[in-house]
């Protein structure tokens, strides 16, 4: 991608995630429960994102399956159709960089259709996690008692299973790590399962 086009995607996945968060957050406010995590739901298609909260509230109605974020509940659709046409856009900008001829060429040699897609949604998601990175400096990824709010990213079919684990560590706190790779260990201590669980026994 050249740089306006990659400015351009950091832009509107910024104002979505932003404005998502915002309307997550009056979403638990209204329900008077306690945000503790928010989720990205991505399928393989170049299509956007699904954006949804996690309340402690909700975490202990849950139990194991905190896991699957689409259980979450809480989703954001401000503004979903118009970020799914503006990454459309930009998709058929980068698109155009090729003459018709070209194109047709690209699209008829399947491996170089998996190298062109895999390029384009992995700056999608390296693009994403940079957004995150930067709303974490900016204190925008805090609970409303301070703390740090647990983000997770997932794939909502099985295009990179590997994507939640390798994104949690670049995305949050360091201390928080640990926990999340020891989630599926419960009452062990050293886990986000009883992490949460504490958050919730305190309130």
């Amino acid at each position: 991608m050249k740089v306006n086009e990659k400015t351009k995607l950091y832009q509107v996945i910024y104002q979505n995630i932003e404005n998502s968060l915002q309307d997550i957050r009056e979403k638990t406010e209204e329900k008077k429960e306690h945000l503790c995590a928010v989720g990205l739901g991505y399928v393989a298609q170049f299509c956007g994102f699904f954006t949804v909260g996690l309340s402690l509230e909700r975490f202990t109605e849950l139990q194991d399956n905190v896991w699957w974020i689409p259980e979450w509940g809480c989703e954001s659709s401000v503004n979903l159709p118009a970020f799914r046409e503006e990454l459309q856009r930009l998709e058929q900008e980068y698109e155009g960089r090729y003459t018709e001829q070209e194109y047709d060429a690209l699209m008829a040699d399947d491996e170089a259709v998996d190298i062109y897609f895999d390029a384009f949604i992995e700056n999608y998601q390296n693009t994403s996690i940079q957004v995150l990175q930067d709303l974490r400096k900016e204190g925008k990824l805090k609970a409303d008692n301070g703390e740090e709010l647990v983000v997770i990213l997932q794939y909502a079919d099985c295009h990179d299973e590997d994507f939640e684990e390798v994104s949690f560590s670049k995305i949050n706190p360091v201390e928080l790590v640990p926990l999340f790779a020891n989630r599926f260990k419960r009452k062990s201590g050293d886990n986000l399962f009883d992490y949460w669980s504490e958050k919730y026994q305190a309130l």
